[in-house]
């Protein structure tokens, strides 16, 4: 996201392998159990989950400007409410 939102509209490459982060990530999610998901709802789990299935699922219908939202704005947000659970997790 360094290089900007023009660079990424212009660069099919870059669109595809935010693609790829939005699904491995929606994924990772979709692995965690619910009681985990239920445990911690400062995280918005069930939006990256949602993510995902976009992009797995209804792959001809992807909206890039939407990926480049989700990764310049909300996903940095939701790391750090991840990274603060598992600082919790630690102290436990």
């Amino acid at each position: 996201m360094k290089r900007g939102r023009v660079a990424y509209d212009g660069d099919e490459a870059l669109q595809l392998a935010s693609e790829a982060i939005v699904h491995k990530l929606g994924e990772a999610v979709s692995r965690l159990p619910d009681s985990f998901i239920v445990a911690y709802p400062e995280v918005r789990w069930r939006s990256m989950k949602g993510m995902h299935n976009l992009v797995a699922h209804e792959y001809h219908a992807v909206d890039y400007s939407i990926i480049w939202q989700a990764l310049e704005a909300e996903i940095p947000a939701e790391a750090e409410r991840v990274r603060d659970v598992l600082r919790e997790l630690d102290a436990e």
